[in-house]
């Protein structure tokens, strides 16, 4: 990952000094321009790291300086790249002050997708914080219902997510909630997803 930023840095800065990395060879990068996915490709290689790292909130925040400099230089970042800087943050081993990090990107996105809950979800449930795993569902499902857009909730992969964070959860009352959202997911209604395998 560290080798990613370091062309990255390479590319965006082709006349600083060469390093142990690039060993002089900036020089044939002066035609390149970083674009969209320049800085995707590297965020990604920091997510992939940050699953087995000891300093995963400094691969986080390297992550969401890289998206900062995205937009310095006129490239909106899409909703592929907050969801994975989330996701660094979600596995960097930063307990509540991470997830609560990565919920915060969530807030500031105008068009989150299915997979930006479910990041910030996990990150959550990976800070054993299943009740605000849980909050965060109530949350989607009353925005699908007010706007009356229940596509929003009809990935199974959701309510795993919650499911599985209950799984996790230290609360002595995870396992009967658990069973709760899965006796409503049998039940079934016009909207939610049928539970599955994994369910």
């Amino acid at each position: 990952a560290q080798k990613a930023v370091e062309l990255l840095d390479s590319i965006e800065n082709p006349n600083v000094q060469p390093n142990q990395y690039n060993h002089g060879k900036n020089r044939g990068l002066t035609h390149i321009e970083p674009d969209e996915i320049s800085y995707n490709t590297t965020i990604s290689a920091l997510a992939n790291a940050s699953k087995n790292c000891s300093n995963g909130v400094h691969l986080a925040v390297d992550a969401e300086n890289l998206m900062t400099r995205m937009k310095k230089r006129g490239i909106e970042p899409s909703s592929y790249t907050f969801n994975s800087v989330m996701l660094v943050w979600g596995r960097s081993s930063g307990g509540l002050q991470s997830a609560q990090r990565a919920e915060a990107l969530l807030r500031s996105m105008a068009n989150p997708t299915i997979v930006s809950w479910t990041t910030v979800m996990n990150a959550y449930a990976l800070a054993d914080s299943a009740r605000k795993v849980e909050s965060l569902l109530n949350e989607l499902e009353q925005q699908a219902t007010e706007q009356n857009d229940h596509h929003l909730c009809n990935s199974i992969v959701l309510y795993n997510t919650v499911l599985h964070s209950l799984g996790r959860s230290s609360d002595d009352d995870a396992p009967t909630r658990s069973e709760a959202l899965l006796q409503r997911l049998e039940r079934g209604s016009s909207y939610l997803p049928k539970p599955d395998f994994i369910s």
